[in-house]
């Protein structure tokens, strides 16, 4: 009489002969070790024939939930941080053109107004690159989100979105890194992750 069972980790379900009983293989599923409960009957309560596992959900639709309840967040954090790359990238040509991008010059004591333009060039460079380098990461971190692939590189995205001097448009993606946060930190949707 074959023997049925599932994969306890993810509700695969086999059903093997009953000379199997005792042997162990991977679940060609998840890849979990299985052991091919004995022929006794005791685990399930009697005949194995007219046994039904307890199925869990699989991984595909606790990927695809996960995905789901991803998204919207992830699509907040790829307009905000699109919205910031063209703000950075504007910053640095204005800089590399010597247009003042600070409205509210200071004139510093002791320094000739040539090098106080050559400073806030090189200055207003330097934190658009900084600034392109922050807003990429939180778009991959909104792409690895929506896709659900790498747990730390989303999880990075929406740190970075909930700091004020970091994050994209500075205060505006705050709302939607804690967001991310929220949900990434469910059970079920780290899980998916793995």
């Amino acid at each position: 009489m074959p023997i049925e069972f599932a994969c306890e980790m993810c509700g695969e379900e086999y059903r093997v002969r009953d000379e199997r009983a005792g042997a162990e293989f991977n679940c060609r599923s998840c890849g979990e070790l299985i052991a091919v409960p004995d022929g006794d009957g005791d685990e399930w309560g009697g005949d194995y024939a007219s046994a039904t596992p307890k199925k869990r959900r699989s991984a595909g639709s606790s990927r695809e939930e996960a995905a789901s309840r991803l998204l919207l967040p992830a699509i907040f954090l790829y307009i905000i941080a699109g919205m910031s790359v063209i703000n950075h990238g504007a910053g640095i040509v204005m800089a590399l053109m010597g247009e003042p991008f600070n409205p509210f010059p200071m004139q510093q004591p002791g320094i000739n107004p040539a090098q106080q333009e050559q400073f806030q060039m090189i200055g207003g460079v330097i934190g658009g690159i900084i600034g392109l380098v922050f807003d990429t990461l939180v778009i991959m971190g909104a792409y690895n989100m929506h896709k659900v692939k790498s747990f730390g590189m989303a999880l990075t995205g929406g740190i970075i979105a909930c700091i004020p001097c970091c994050g994209p448009c500075v205060v505006l993606a705050i709302p939607f890194g804690i967001w991310s946060l929220v949900v990434l930190n469910n059970a079920d949707v780290k899980e998916a992750f793995r």
